[in-house]
């Protein structure tokens, strides 16, 4: 019997895990979900859009740090042309991570005030590097991407199901 996972290799996921509410476990579920899909050979890139509690960043241990993080992602200064400068790797295999880091919790107001605001992490998940990351194999050996978190408190989960 054909798996029905065969029949979806070549689509990403998104899986918004979102609540106005905070203490509901979004990050714990992501993680978790993030974890699960690693071990299970999947690529994955978690992206810790709780910037008010950024604790899907501080779950899993770095094997590589990267200088930037949503903060930058979102505010459009860090050249999305260098992956390395956004994107860190954890210790498990296939599980990279953008990490939240708004120390001076300027994001939201940010957000607010851009004319893109509600749109800006959708527009740029639309940059050749996400694609790149989804279509073909990159030099940090990452594809898919797990996103947690948006501007309403959450987390999402973008993921590709090839390898």
């Amino acid at each position: 019997m054909e798996n029905v996972v065969t029949k979806t290799l070549h689509k990403a996921r998104v899986v918004p895990v979102i609540s106005t509410k905070g203490g509901e476990g979004k990050s714990t579920q992501s993680a978790n979900l993030s974890g699960f899909l690693a071990d299970a050979g999947k690529k994955v890139l978690l992206i810790d859009g709780d910037h008010s509690q950024p604790t899907a960043s501080s779950i899993f241990s770095l094997e590589y740090e990267a200088p930037n993080g949503l903060y930058e992602l979102l505010m459009k200064t860090v050249d999305l042309a260098q992956a390395d400068q956004i994107i860190s790797r954890s210790v498990i295999n296939n599980l990279d991570i953008i990490v939240s880091n708004d120390p001076h919790d300027r994001l939201s107001s940010a957000m607010l005030h851009a004319p893109d605001g509600r749109m800006r992490l959708r527009n740029v998940l639309q940059h050749p590097l996400f694609q790149k990351l989804r279509r073909h194999h990159h030099r940090l050996q990452r594809r898919s991407v797990h996103h947690a978190g948006a501007y309403p408190i959450g987390q999402l989960l973008i993921r590709r199901w090839c390898h």
